[in-house]
Order: C-alpha cells, then sequence, then structure tokens
C-alpha cells in the first residue's frame, strides 16, 4: 500500500514559503522538506541544481522506505536527460536512506534529491512508500496530502522600490528597481520617463538599480521594461505627480472672536492647492479645535479623540484614562445619577472611579467618537462641519496636505461659545463690619462647570443701588480678541473667585449682591441666594478729657477696657 504525497516543486524554480516545516500525512507519517539542509523558517528557492532534503518521520518502525518523484498535475514535461547536467532527471522507487528512531515513536528516513536542470514545467508529484516491520504497507490505501500553500513558481519579475507612490514633494526624484530571474544572471532593462528612454543596458538579477532626475513640477509616465529567460516584462506604465508646493485652507467662518450662543457652531473652510486643481487630486484635510484634532466631542478630560481608545471587544477601558478616578459630576455635568445608572442604587454608586461597566451604552459615542473630523476633499469645495461645543472661549484651524505630504496650518481663529449661561455666588463679606473701603469677593462659573475664558461684566449694589467698583485683579482675555470683545475692565471665567473694592458710607447691616453680563451673549445672572449683609463704621469714639481713676479702698482686682472700633 503506497503512501501518496503531492508536492509542489518547481521544475525550473519553485519558491518555498516555509522552509523546514513538517506535514503529517493520516496518522503514520510525517514530511520535512528542507533546502540544501537549511532548516530555519526563511524564504527559499528551488532551482535547477539545489539539493532538495526530504525526510520522512513514521510514528511507526518500518523496515524501509521508498521515494518517487514524478510527473505532477499539470503533467512536467521532462526533457531527453543529460548526463553533463547537474540533475539526473526524476526518481523512481528510490530507496531512502535510514536516518534513526524519532521523537514520534518511530523512526526516519531521508533523500538528497538534486533538482534536475530538463524540466520545462512547474510542478512535481512525489510518492512516498513503506512497509513496517512485519511487512506490512503503511497507512490507508488512499492515504494522501498535498502542499497547496507551501510551495510556489516565481515567475521573473520586476520590484519597484522607490518613487512609493504616485506623489514626490522634491524636484529631485529617485528611481530604485531592480529585476529578478533565477534563470538567468543577466537582465536586460530599459527604463523611460515621460515616453523618452532615459536608460538601458544590463543588471545581474537581483541587482538594483538607481537613476536621479531633476523632474518639473506637474504630472509624469515612466516605465521599466525588462527582457529575461521567459521573455519580455514591464512595470507597466506608471504615473509620478511632482508636487513642491504646500496647499493652503481658507477659513470662512466663523470669524474671529465670533460668539455662538443658540448650538452647534458651523465651521466652514476651502482647501486648495494648484496640482490639485489642475489634474482633479484629492487633498485631506484636518479640522483642530484648542490645539487637537477635533471630534464630534471633544470636552471629556483627558481624552484625545482619534486616540482609538475602543479595543475589539467595544469595552473602554476607563481605569486607563482616568487612573486617578473622576467623578461622576465631571465627567457628565448636570446629569442625574439615576438617569446615568438606572438599574443600580444610588447609595451604592461610588462618587469617584469608573467601573469597566460604569457607563451606559448609549453614552459611549457621546463619550469617544470613532474619529478625528478629517476627511478628502477636492480644491475649491466648500467644507461644512457642525460642532457641538461646551461653553467657553475656544480656537480652531484646519490643516490640509496633498498627495506628496505637503502640509500647511491654516490661520487660528478664536470664538466663543456660551449656551448654558452662568452661576454667580457671593462670598464675603458676609455679616459683621467692614472698613469704609471694603473688598467684595464672590465666584463666577460656567452653570454646567464649564466656560473658562468666557468674558463677563460686574455690577456691584449696596442696599440696592449700583456704586462705582474696581477690580484688584484683571486677567486678560484667553481668546486674545480686543478690548472690547473681552469687556473693557471685566473679568474672564477660569479664576477661583473675584475681588473688587467700593467706596461705602457708614451704616448697619446694609446689603449687597452684583449683577454678572454674559459678554458672549448678553444675558445677565444673579446669585441664587439672598444678597449678603454687613456693617461699616468708619468713626473712632470721641477722647474722654482729664480721666482720673482712683483706687477704691479694699478693691484690688482692677480690669481694662477698651471701646472699638
Amino acid at each position: 500500500m503506497k503512501q501518496r504525497l503531492m508536492v509542489l516543486f518547481s521544475a525550473l524554480l519553485i519558491m518555498l514559503s516555509s522552509v523546514g516545516a513538517a506535514s503529517a500525512i493520516g496518522d503514520n507519517l510525517t514530511v520535512d522538506i528542507k533546502y540544501n539542509g537549511f532548516t530555519s523558517n526563511e524564504t527559499g528557492f528551488f532551482k535547477p541544481g539545489d539539493v532538495v532534503n526530504i525526510t520522512a518521520d513514521f510514528n511507526q518502525n518500518v523496515t524501509n522506505a521508498t521515494i518517487s518523484i514524478n510527473k505532477g498535475s499539470p503533467p512536467t514535461v521532462v526533457s531527453t536527460p543529460n548526463v553533463n547536467l547537474v540533475g539526473a532527471g526524476l526518481v523512481t522507487d528510490e530507496p531512502m536512506e535510514l536516518i534513526g528512531p524519532n521523537d514520534l515513536g518511530g523512526n526516519s528516513f531521508g533523500i538528497e534529491f538534486p533538482m534536475p536542470e530538463d524540466i520545462l514545467t512547474d510542478l512535481l508529484g512525489m510518492d512516498i512508500s513503506a512497509l513496517d516491520i512485519d511487512g506490512e504497507p503503511v497507512g490507508d490505501e488512499d492515504g494522501s496530502f498535498s502542499y497547496p500553500d507551501m510551495f510556489a513558481y516565481p515567475d521573473p519579475y520586476i520590484d519597484i522600490i522607490s518613487p512609493e507612490s504616485d506623489f514626490v514633494g522634491k524636484s529631485c526624484v529617485k528611481f530604485n528597481f531592480s529585476a529578478f530571474d533565477y534563470l538567468s544572471d543577466e537582465i536586460t532593462y530599459t527604463f523611460s520617463l515621460d515616453g523618452i528612454v532615459k536608460s538601458s543596458g544590463t543588471i545581474t538579477s537581483g541587482e538594483y538599480k538607481q537613476l536621479e532626475f531633476e523632474l518639473a513640477e506637474g504630472i509624469h509616465t515612466w516605465e521599466v521594461k525588462t527582457k529575461d529567460s521567459q521573455g519580455p516584462h514591464t512595470s507597466g506604465p506608471r504615473t509620478l505627480y511632482v508636487d513642491t508646493k504646500c496647499p493652503t485652507v481658507k477659513l470662512i467662518a466663523p470669524q474671529g472672536c465670533y460668539k455662538e450662543i443658540i448650538g452647534s457652531t458651523d465651521f466652514k473652510f476651502v482647501c486648495e492647492d494648484a496640482l490639485a486643481v489642475e489634474h482633479d487630486l484629492d487633498l485631506t484635510y484636518t479640522l483642530y479645535i484648542d490645539g487637537k484634532p477635533a471630534a464630534d466631542y471633544t470636552d471629556i478630560p483627558g481624552y484625545t479623540p482619534g486616540s482609538g481608545y475602543e479595543d475589539g471587544s467595544e469595552q473602554i477601558p476607563w481605569n486607563d484614562i482616568f487612573p486617578d478616578g473622576i467623578s461622576w459630576e465631571e465627567l457628565f455635568p448636570g446629569v442625574p445619577l439615576e438617569e446615568l445608572f438606572p438599574d443600580i442604587p444610588v447609595d451604592t454608586i461610588p462618587e469617584n472611579g469608573v467601573p469597566e461597566d460604569g457607563i451606559p451604552e448609549d453614552l459611549w459615542d457621546d463619550l469617544f467618537p470613532e474619529d478625528v473630523i478629517s476627511g478628502k476633499v477636492k480644491c475649491g469645495e466648500p467644507v461644512s462641519k457642525k460642532l457641538a461645543l461646551s461653553d467657553g472661549a475656544h480656537n480652531w484651524s484646519v490643516l490640509v496636505e496633498d498627495g506628496a505630504g505637503n502640509k500647511a496650518t491654516s490661520e487660528v481663529r478664536d470664538f466663543y461659545v456660551s449656551l448654558d449661561g452662568f452661576r454667580v455666588t457671593l462670598d464675603s463679606p458676609n455679616g459683621g463690619y467692614v472698613s469704609s473701603n471694603p473688598t467684595f469677593i464672590f465666584t463666577v462659573e460656567g452653570a454646567r462647570g464649564k466656560g473658562v475664558g468666557l468674558p463677563f461684566h460686574y455690577k456691584l449694589l449696596i442696599d440696592g443701588k449700583e456704586v462705582d467698583a474696581k477690580c484688584e485683579k484683571k486677567k486678560v482675555c484667553t481668546a486674545g480678541c480686543t478690548e472690547g470683545d473681552c469687556c473693557e475692565d471685566g473679568f474672564v471665567v477660569g479664576e477661583d473667585n473675584y475681588s473688587i473694592k467700593a467706596a461705602v458710607p457708614d451704616g448697619l447691616d446694609k446689603t449687597w449682591t452684583v449683577i454678572i453680563t454674559d459678554c458672549t451673549s448678553g444675558k445677565t445672572f444673579k446669585p441664587a441666594r439672598q444678597p449678603l449683609r454687613f456693617s461699616v463704621d468708619s468713626v473712632a469714639p470721641a477722647c474722654v478729657a482729664n480721666l482720673n481713676v482712683v483706687d477704691a479702698p479694699g478693691v484690688t482686682d482692677w480690669t481694662s477696657t477698651r471701646d472699638y472700633p
């Protein structure tokens, strides 16, 4: 009974894509094929004259084994043997040499087969037969195995090294290529540029040829042709765009110091490039908000859009993004815990920290958009992208890149977003006596914890009437707009607190409060609580003249009293 092993040998040249790999035939035989004794897993080639090492590892003891290397499918064409050639042709029932015991519990046989030089096609078949110690055939009668994926016939080919793409960003262009033909040492080549032969000659198989040309801005065509043992080959006509000039991008809207008070902000721009418009090529743009690539939502603390936080299990590694934890209020300002965790008792929800499965799935899209706002666009084609941003002072810009890798960034424009308003809190004075020129301290922040950089006016009211007040410290507007846009003599959101001074006449139980005007929306905001109270007494008590203190007889305790303020 004969074990058949059909192996895809190359008649003229065979590429072994996994040299030294072993393959099992049924339960009885493992065959190992090596190239010139080479056993590492590197790619190798069989060509005429190469020695193929074939090892048959049996899982039982056999007394002898033979091998036949014959015509494969499609049939191998073998010419009349030539004794002067390295290979002696195919073999039939050739005894294999006993190697000895193996790790499979049986023994192994091997043979060295020199590849013939008179084979004219690319497939060979291989049969292995063996008898056990009782003289019985090893394996099933129809036992067979094939190597459909381990061997391939490599035709002569051209390998283009550079240019690596259809675009180059400099006028000095290097063309680097090689050609391979394992049946011939020399290959004839011709290099053409814009329809004109620029170089021709012969190169050794596997040798790299490098040519360098100064090319004008614009489109060019080039091609490499070779003639090898199988005839002519070509890389095919290739297009090359030489583009040394950077593209440009024109911002349309919003304008600098724009004020968004309704909803999503619409960003509009146009990308331009001379070569792109001439040849209808694509440009790539990326929208930036506050110096970072923009996404559908860009204000999650610690999150950078486009970082690919989602993994294959569609679980977000919260603990990696927020290693120190983060409060739910900071993560989802204004969203009640009952809404975040509808099926979890509120008293069991930790105040800080982000459980791996703690965020409802329907909120994921708001937290982590799939990708940054980037895409392809034709030259001169308007782009419009709407973004819902949190309250605060922002800036925006656009990065544009052409096919050659030339990049340009637009101007940076500042703008404001104020949708939710302010929250105002009075701090001090809160009761007691103060001087006649007291300091009034209050806080202003965004209603949803945002709003940094938004400018605002203030009015100080004493007993319900506005009084003149001057700020002790003025913060420069973060958006870089004019003083008028930033509320001259005003503040911007982002400080721990704000202090102003005012002259106040003496009086008891006075009230004070502030009215805050959002310079972006024009809306006014007051503290949620009632005005605070204080008293002013700037008059010192009158001096008592000729005061004489006499010790009464028998009284030894003295008390010193001072009159305040």
